[in-house]
């Protein structure tokens, strides 16, 4: 995953109980050009706040 070097965007729900928080920060250390945020939620961020998940990306996709 090192080699992954686009601007890459890694959502995490605070209250995620199937993939611990924990792991978004594993992820960002694995990938070349991480950022790694974590959101009010839990493992169904684009469920739970589909509106929110969007305007993050979306604002991610402009400043990159």
């Amino acid at each position: 995953l090192a080699e992954v070097q686009p601007p890459t965007l890694l959502l995490h729900g605070r209250d995620d109980t199937v993939v611990p928080p924990v792991v978004a920060s594993q992820y960002k250390a694995a990938f070349g050009n991480a950022t790694a945020e974590l959101v009010a939620g839990g493992h169904l961020l684009e469920y739970e706040d589909p509106a929110g998940i969007a305007n993050r990306i979306a604002a991610f996709i402009a400043k990159n």
